[in-house]
């Protein structure tokens, strides 16, 4: 279901929009502010104010400013389709001076069998502020998944020092009994 609205909305829009309220009328007003994504599942901004766009197939895209665009970071090694994938983004406060953010999404364990994690990532060394694919660490796998399993969820801040278990880092819609999870990134 939430493909199928993801995907109508990437289709007829193909532009990511932001609705703003005007205190005349109350009707929401719709801003283009870029275009040009593939599956755009999320737009996340870190404590900078920069804002970054989530598509399904792992690329993180940073939105500069009067419609430009740049590739931040794609990350690797990630099982996409139905809704798997990159699912969401998150920055914590201490980012500028940590150089670290998280993702959530779907991966394969060494014996192929689907999962759901939380990721740790770094920028690059230097200034660029760019993604660095090559730092990625796994906090903890979350959850294996059936192949036929909804992997959908929520990444969200705060993240001070750590993740622990999905009430604070993510929601998903399996069971909530399998999700007992903590890890320290």
């Amino acid at each position: 279901m939430i493909q199928r609205l993801l995907t109508t909305a990437a289709t007829v829009a193909l532009a990511l929009t932001v609705a703003v309220l005007t205190p005349a009328s109350a009707a929401p007003v719709l801003h283009q502010i870029a275009s040009g994504f593939n599956q755009p599942l999320a737009i996340s901004f870190s404590a900078d104010g920069r804002q970054f766009v989530v598509e399904q197939g792992g690329r993180i895209v940073e939105l500069l400013g009067n419609g430009s665009q740049r590739n931040f970071m794609t990350v690797p090694k990630i099982v996409v389709g139905g809704e798997k994938g990159l699912l969401n983004l998150a920055f914590p406060k201490d980012f500028a001076t940590t150089r670290r953010f998280y993702v959530y999404c779907t991966s394969a364990d060494a014996n192929g069998r689907l999962q759901v994690e939380i990721r740790r990532y770094l920028t690059i060394a230097g200034g660029t502020q760019l993604g660095d694919p090559n730092q990625g660490r796994s906090c903890s796998p979350i959850q294996s998944i059936s192949k036929t399993t909804t992997a959908a969820g929520w990444l969200s801040v705060p993240m001070d020092i750590c993740i622990s278990g999905l009430a604070t880092a993510a929601r998903a819609t399996t069971p909530p009994t399998t999700l007992k999870t903590s890890a320290r990134c």
